[in-house]
């Protein structure tokens, strides 16, 4: 979908690759959201196969195998113990943000090492699943499984386009049936989540805002 326009009777949405133009009286977003990796030579090579955001995702696969975890805001250091439940061998990397006060002895009381040089790359273990190392810009390689990491996140450029009311933490603001601030437009999925996103979580929420546009259609109750 390259645009939608609001018309008479619904929505005219355009389509790539001269595919033509589908009208409809409602419309359901389940875009996502649009993963800013950091510039980092090997995490975006290996997103999804050994560098992950979501432990409950992805962590049981890589449980008590050495973990590397990205922290450069470090406000997130009281964060860091909540891994222990996945593995006992973690290691902090700040990637070239330099720590101290609070969050360095938080870290410190919860007996993770913390890596403060800059990461300069990312390499994977070719098995498409787990990384091999880290290698820091001092020249330094610390071998770990796995690298989690909290990316920033972007609306798709069809939500942004439709200037949809977002929340504070970003996600679209949906009504209880997920309809959004635009009429005859509804969300579904991490686009409207914040930071429950889960990949079983969306599908039931794509589930559960169709059931209610079918309804509204079959029943005659279109605004």
């Amino acid at each position: 979908v390259t645009g939608m326009e609001e018309g008479e009777g619904g929505w005219r949405v355009a389509l790539e690759g001269g595919g033509g133009v589908l009208r409809s009286g409602k419309v359901l977003l389940a875009t996502g959201l649009v993963d800013e990796l950091p510039e980092i030579p090997g995490v975006k090579e290996n997103w999804g196969a050994g560098v992950h955001h979501c432990t409950f995702c992805d962590g049981f696969e890589h449980r008590d195998r050495p973990w590397g975890l990205m922290m450069e805001d470090p406000a997130l250091a009281g964060h860091m113990a909540f891994f222990k439940g996945w593995s006992g061998d973690l290691r902090v990397f700040t990637n070239g943000r330099e720590l101290g006060g609070e969050a360095l002895e938080l870290l410190r009381a919860a007996e993770m090492p913390v890596e403060m040089a800059r990461i300069a790359e990312v390499i994977g273990a070719g098995d498409g699943h787990a990384l091999k190392k880290v290698v820091l810009a001092d020249g330094r390689e610390v071998g770990i499984e796995s690298l989690w990491l909290r990316p920033k996140q972007t609306q798709s450029s069809l939500v942004t386009a439709l200037g949809l009311a977002l929340r504070e933490d970003g996600a679209v603001v949906c009504d209880e049936r997920g309809e959004s601030s635009r009429a005859g437009v509804y969300v579904a999925g991490d686009a409207t989540a914040g930071p429950a996103q889960q990949a079983l979580l969306a599908a039931a929420d794509g589930a559960r805002v169709t059931f209610g546009i079918i309804r509204e259609l079959v029943m005659g109750t279109m605004k």
